[in-house]
C-alpha cells in the first residue's frame, strides 16, 4: 500500500502535500460494543460500511471513540482518513478536582500516543460541545484555558498531529486560537440561515480552515425527501463558500449513547439494516462533484497585475496564475516603467498579455489594464502575490450573486526564510480588509479585489493621483457613495509577501501615510480631527489589535439558554489608539522638555517631565502587549518580539509624519488669486470676520452652478477645498496653509420668474493648530510672569504677538484671494455685481 501523506494546513484550507484536500466526511458511531469490547460494529460490518462510504465519495471518518488497531487498518485499506474524537466527561463539572483534570489530560495523552503511528490520521478532536451551562458555571476564560492545555498535551504526545475542538453555536464565543483548524457542529435547515452563519464562522476562524464537523437532518421528522434536500444543500453550500470540509451526521440510523440505543432519531444516510436512503444518493452527487463547484454563470474575467520593479516576486505571481482553475479568464501584466528585469520575466509567459509604458503610478497602470480588459469582470492582484488556485472561483461566485459591484478576499503572508522577514510580516500595518458585516466590506485591499467592469467605468475608474497606495480605499468609498456595495469572500485567498526588511516596511508605511494625506482631502468626512481614518466597519488582521477592541460581551439568552450565544464587542473608543499616535508622542516629549526647562529656570514644573515619561512608558507597555499577542513560534522569541514591538510604534509614527507632511503641503499649495478687473466693494463684518458679495441674475441660475464655478477657480490655484458632505454648516471649506481657513456659503434668492440674487459669504477662521500655538505661547508667557522670569516673558510675549500678526496677515490674504476668485468665477456666468450690500442689493442697487 502506498505511503500516506499527512494532512496539513495552508491558510483557510487543508492540504495533502502540495494538493488541496477537501474533507468530505461522515460521522461513524457511536455504537454498542462488539464482541471484543470495542464501541464499534464487528469487523465484517465495518468493512461493508466502509465500502458504502467509499462509494459515497467520502474520504474521512469522524469517530467519537479512539479506534482499535484493526479498525485503523480497515480504514487505511479503504483510503479513509480518521478524525478522532477523544471522549471524556465534558458534560459534567470536570474542573472541580485535580484528579478529574488529570484524568482528562491522561485520556488525551494516551489517545495521541496510541495513534502516533497511524499514518492516515487526519487529526484529533480534544473535546466536543462542552455544554453552555457548564461554560457559564466555570466562566469562559477558565474553560478556554483548560481546552488549550489539552491541545498542548496532544501535541506533546504526537507533534505532527492536527488538533481541533468541536464547538457549536451555543458556545461560539469560545476563543479557539489553539486549534489548527476550526470545527463547528451546525444544524440549520434553511439555506439562507446557513449561508449567513457560515460567513460569520469563517470570519471567526480567520486564517484557519473551517470544517462543518456535523450537519444533517432527521428523516423521522422531516421525511426522507426533505432530509435528502437538507443534507445535500448543506454540504453544497458549505463547500461553495469555501469551507475546508464537511462531515455529515451520520452514516447509519444505528446510534448508541449513554448506555442506550436511540430509537426516536434517524439521522443516518442508511438505515440500521444499511439500506441507502435518498439522502445517501443526494450527498453522493455533492461528494463526487468537482470541488469547489465553479460559479454559474461564469463570466469572463480579466486579471490585471501591475508591476513596477517587481523582478523579485513577479515569477512566483505568474506561476500561481497559471495554476488558477477558472473556466474563462485572461491575465494582463502592466509594466509601469520598471527598470529591473520585470518586463523580461513577463515576456516568458506568452499566454499572458503584456502592456508597457513609462512610469505613471499604480492607479494609471490599473486603468490601463481596465482599458485593455475583455472580461465583464476585472480582478486585481499585485506582483508580490500568489493567488490560490480557486481564487477566482470564490471571488466571482460572490459577484454573480447580484448584490455587489465588487468583491475582495483575504491576503496572508507566506512563510519567509529569515526571522527578520517573518517578524516584519507579523507586524501590524499590512494591507487588510474592513468589514461592515460578515459578508459586506467597507474596504478590500488592492492585492485581492474584483469588480464588474461597468461599475468601475461608471465612477471614472481609479484616481491617478494615487500613485502607490490609497487607490483601493478611494475606489471602494466612491463606489459606496454611488450606492453600490462591496462584498467579501473569505475563501478567495492570495498569499501576499510582506516587506522583507525593516527599511522596506517603514517605506511602505510612509507610502500609506502619503495616501491617507491625499484621501483626507478627497474624503474629509471619513477622517477625524487628528487626520486618522474613521472606518465604519471593523478592521481585520494586524498585531496589536487589543488596543482597538472594546469590552467583550456575551449574549447568552435568558438564563444562558440561547441557541446562538454570540460574542459582541463594544466599539473601540478613540482614546485607545492614542498611545501610538504622533500627537501623543509629541505631547510627551513637549511635557518632558517643558518640565526640564522649568526646573532649570527654577519653576515648579517637575511634574510635567514625570508626566511625559509616564506617557512614553504607557506607549512602551502598549507596544509590548501588542508584541506578546503575536504568535512567534519558530522564531527567536525575544528578538522577534522586540522587533515587532518596535515596529508597532514606528509604523504609525512614520505613517503620521508623512500624512501630516502631505496635508501641510496640500494646505499650503494655494496661490494668491489676483484681481481680474476693477475691485468692487464687499460687505465686511469685522466682528464675525466675514465678508460677502452680491450678484444679480435674470436667467434662473442655480446654487450648484455658482458653487462649481467658484470651486473650479480655487482648485485651479491649488487651494485645498472641502465640500459639504451633508453634515456641515458651510458649503465649502477653503484651506490656506496650516494657520487659516475659510467657511463659504452661497445663498440664491428667488425674486420671481428667472430673477435671482446670489449672495456669497466667507467666514475667516484660524485653524485648531493656530489657536493651539497662540494659546500655548500665551500660557507659557503667563507661567513666566508667575515665576518672575522677565526676560523669558518678554520673548514669549513678542512671539505671541508675532504669531497673532502672522495669523491676521494670512486671514487678510485669504479674504482677498477669495473675493478675487468669486469675481473671476462669477464673471464667467450671467451674473451682474451689486453694490455689496448683501440682501438689500435689489432694492438699494437698482
Amino acid at each position: 500500500m502506498a505511503e500516506t501523506t499527512r494532512i496539513g494546513t495552508a491558510g483557510m484550507f487543508l492540504v495533502e502535500g502540495a494538493r488541496k484536500f477537501w474533507l468530505r466526511g461522515i460521522s461513524y458511531g457511536p455504537f454498542r460494543s462488539n464482541a471484543l469490547g470495542h464501541p464499534f460494529p464487528e469487523k465484517e460490518q465495518v468493512e461493508r460500511d466502509f465500502g458504502l462510504l467509499r462509494a459515497l465519495g467520502a474520504n474521512t471518518l469522524r469517530l467519537y471513540h479512539v479506534p482499535p488497531g484493526w479498525l485503523c487498518e480497515v480504514a487505511h485499506a479503504f483510503e479513509l482518513r480518521l478524525l478522532v474524537g477523544i471522549p471524556w466527561t465534558q458534560h459534567v463539572r470536570f474542573l472541580d478536582s485535580r484528579e478529574s483534570r488529570a484524568g482528562v489530560r491522561q485520556a488525551i495523552r494516551d489517545a495521541a500516543s496510541d495513534l502516533r503511528d497511524t499514518p492516515h490520521l487526519l487529526g484529533l478532536l480534544i473535546g466536543n460541545e462542552v455544554p453552555p451551562q457548564v461554560v457559564r458555571w466555570y466562566g469562559r476564560e477558565r474553560v478556554e484555558r483548560f481546552l488549550g492545555e489539552l491541545a498542548d498535551v496532544a501535541r506533546d504526545a504526537h507533534p505532527e498531529v492536527l488538533v481541533s475542538y468541536a464547538s457549536f453555536p451555543m458556545t461560539e464565543y469560545l476563543d479557539l486560537a489553539f486549534c489548527d483548524f476550526v470545527c463547528f457542529n451546525v444544524y440549520l435547515h434553511r439555506e439562507l440561515d446557513l449561508r449567513r452563519y457560515l460567513a460569520r464562522l469563517q470570519n471567526l476562524a480567520g486564517p484557519r480552515p473551517l470544517v462543518l464537523s456535523e450537519f444533517g437532518a432527521d428523516s423521522l421528522r422531516e421525511g426522507e425527501e426533505e432530509q435528502a434536500r437538507i443534507v445535500s444543500r448543506s454540504a453544497a453550500t458549505a463547500l461553495e463558500l469555501g469551507c475546508a470540509g464537511v462531515i455529515g451526521f451520520s452514516h447509519t440510523d444505528e446510534w448508541h449513547t449513554g448506555g442506550c440505543d436511540i430509537e426516536d432519531w434517524a439521522f443516518g444516510l442508511v438505515t440500521r439494516e444499511r439500506e441507502p436512503k435518498r439522502a445517501y444518493h443526494a450527498l453522493r452527487a455533492v461528494y463526487r462533484s468537482t470541488l469547489p463547484p465553479p460559479p454559474d454563470p461564469a463570466p469572463r474575467v480579466s486579471v490585471v497585475v501591475c508591476a513596477y520593479n517587481a523582478a523579485r516576486t513577479l515569477e512566483e505571481c505568474l506561476e500561481a496564475l497559471r495554476r488558477v482553475r477558472y473556466p474563462d479568464f485572461e491575465v494582463i501584466v502592466v509594466d509601469d516603467g520598471a527598470t529591473d528585469g520585470t518586463r523580461a520575466i513577463a515576456e516568458r509567459y506568452p499566454e499572458f498579455r503584456l502592456i508597457s509604458h513609462e512610469n505613471r503610478g499604480l492607479s494609471t497602470a490599473r486603468n490601463g489594464g481596465i482599458d485593455a480588459a475583455t472580461g465583464d469582470v476585472v480582478a486585481f492582484t499585485d506582483a508580490d502575490c500568489a493567488a490560490d488556485p480557486d481564487w477566482l472561483t470564490f471571488l466571482v461566485r460572490a459577484l454573480v450573486s447580484g448584490e455587489y459591484a465588487g468583491v475582495g478576499g483575504p491576503n496572508l503572508p507566506p512563510p519567509e526564510d529569515h526571522w527578520v522577514a517573518e517578524a516584519v510580516a507579523r507586524s501590524p500595518g499590512g494591507p487588510t480588509h474592513v468589514l461592515l458585516t460578515d459578508s459586506e466590506a467597507e474596504h478590500v485591499p488592492g492585492c485581492n479585489m474584483a469588480f464588474w467592469r461597468r461599475h468601475l467605468v461608471e465612477v471614472g475608474c481609479f484616481d491617478p493621483r494615487f500613485r502607490a497606495a490609497g487607490d483601493d480605499v478611494d475606489i471602494c468609498w466612491r463606489l459606496q457613495e454611488a450606492g453600490q456595495r462591496i462584498g467579501f469572500a473569505p475563501a478567495a485567498l492570495v498569499w501576499h509577501r510582506r516587506r522583507h526588511k525593516v527599511g522596506a516596511y517603514l517605506k511602505q508605511q510612509r507610502g500609506y501615510g502619503h495616501a491617507e494625506g491625499l484621501l483626507s482631502f478627497k474624503h474629509p468626512y471619513r477622517f477625524n480631527a487628528l487626520g486618522h481614518s474613521r472606518w465604519l466597519g471593523r478592521i481585520y488582521g494586524g498585531a496589536g489589535s487589543w488596543a482597538g477592541r472594546g469590552r467583550s460581551v456575551i449574549h447568552g439568552g435568558p438564563l444562558g439558554t440561547g441557541l446562538f450565544q454570540t460574542l459582541y464587542e463594544e466599539p473601540a473608543a478613540p482614546w485607545r489608539h492614542l498611545p501610538l499616535t504622533l500627537e501623543w508622542s509629541a505631547a510627551a516629549l513637549a511635557s518632558i522638555a517643558a518640565g526640564l526647562a522649568g526646573s532649570a529656570l527654577g519653576l515648579p514644573l517637575a511634574g510635567l517631565w514625570l508626566a511625559g515619561l509616564a506617557m512614553l512608558g504607557f506607549t512602551a507597555v502598549h507596544c509590548a502587549r501588542a508584541a506578546l499577542r503575536v504568535d512567534v513560534d519558530g522564531l527567536p522569541r525575544l528578538r522577534s518580539r522586540l522587533l515587532i514591538g518596535a515596529l508597532t510604534y514606528l509604523g504609525p509614527l512614520v505613517r503620521a509624519l508623512e500624512r501630516i507632511r502631505v496635508r501641510l503641503r496640500g494646505l499650503s499649495a494655494g496661490g494668491r488669486v489676483e484681481p481680474v478687473g476693477p475691485r468692487r466693494a464687499a460687505r465686511v463684518d469685522l466682528r464675525r470676520r466675514e465678508l460677502a458679495l452680491a450678484f444679480w441674475n435674470e436667467t434662473g441660475i442655480g446654487k450648484e452652478a455658482c458653487l462649481r464655478a467658484l470651486l473650479d477657480v480655487l482648485q485651479a490655484h491649488r487651494y485645498a477645498v472641502v465640500v459639504d458632505d451633508g453634515w456641515q454648516r458651510w458649503d465649502a471649506s477653503i484651506h490656506s496653509g496650516a494657520w487659516v481657513r475659510g467657511e463659504s456659503k452661497i445663498l440664491v434668492e428667488n425674486h420671481g420668474g428667472g430673477k435671482r440674487q446670489v449672495d456669497v459669504a466667507l467666514r475667516l477662521r484660524a485653524t485648531r493648530l493656530a489657536r493651539g500655538v497662540l494659546a500655548g505661547l500665551a500660557g507659557a508667557a503667563a507661567l513666566a510672569a508667575w515665576g518672575g522670569q522677565e526676560t523669558l516673558l518678554g520673548l514669549l510675549a513678542a512671539a505671541t504677538f508675532a504669531a497673532g500678526v502672522l495669523v491676521c496677515q494670512r486671514l487678510h490674504r485669504l479674504g482677498e484671494s477669495f473675493r478675487n476668485a468669486v469675481e473671476a468665477a462669477f464673471g464667467s456666468l450671467p451674473l451682474s455685481p451689486l453694490d455689496g450690500r448683501g440682501a438689500d442689493g435689489p432694492r438699494a442697487g437698482r
